[in-house]
């Protein structure tokens, strides 16, 4: 009888653990999605950018206004009349920093006015530097998207725009920043001077002035 018995809790002590090892295997052939929080996420743009602001220690040093400054590489070329253009070797952009003269706060209600004033000065005469007056003589500058955002604690608006009005009728491609010293306000922005949209060249422009533009310190 102690035999049947034994037996019988044997028998059901197999059974349970066939039972157990079925389902550990219904599991591992389940194919169950795993959501990932964005917060944990690499952003890998960030780690390009920081990795850029990073080694600056041989850059150019260039005053916004006695109370700002930015940095650029020392590659570029560069002229300088009112505010400053560079142009990396081979390319089909300039980069332009020009401010100083707006003395009043930057804001969401005065950014129209700060914009026009500091943007509109890309069709005046002093940047037919460029060697293109037809492509950019007289040309109005349109906000096509904005952005606040924070630079180095500071408060800045990220925009891209358009060139309109030129005398060849082609839209180049603007992407920049605007913010303020302590003294004024300034922009910092690039420029592609033909008629190209491509997303490669876009993308290169953008790296290089957000470079720039992470550089932006006050006193």
């Amino acid at each position: 009888m102690r035999k049947q018995v034994l037996l019988g809790m044997i028998m059901f002590a197999m059974g349970a653990s066939f039972i157990g090892c079925g389902k550990s295997d219904n599991k591992a052939e389940t194919n169950t999605p795993t959501v990932v929080s964005e917060s944990n996420v690499v952003d890998k743009s960030t780690e390009a950018k920081t990795e850029a602001k990073a080694d600056t220690s041989d850059w150019i040093t260039y005053s916004l206004d006695p109370n700002g400054s930015v940095k650029y590489p020392k590659d570029y070329t560069y002229g300088t009349d009112i505010g400053r253009y560079l142009q990396k070797k081979g390319s089909n952009y300039y980069i332009i920093m020009d401010g100083g003269y707006e003395t009043q706060k930057l804001s969401d209600s005065s950014y129209d006015a700060t914009f026009n004033d500091l943007m509109g000065r890309i069709g005046s005469s002093h940047w037919v530097k460029f060697a293109l007056p037809n492509l950019l003589k007289d040309v109005k500058v349109e906000c096509v998207k904005k952005e606040s955002c924070k630079i180095n604690g500071h408060d800045a608006y990220r925009y891209t725009a358009k060139t309109t009005g030129a005398a060849n009728n082609k839209e180049c491609y603007i992407y920049g920043y605007l913010s303020s010293t302590p003294r004024s306000s300034f922009a910092i922005y690039g420029i592609i001077t033909d008629d190209s949209q491509a997303e490669a060249l876009k993308k290169e422009i953008q790296t290089e002035v957000d470079a720039i533009m992470n550089t932006f310190e006050t006193k």
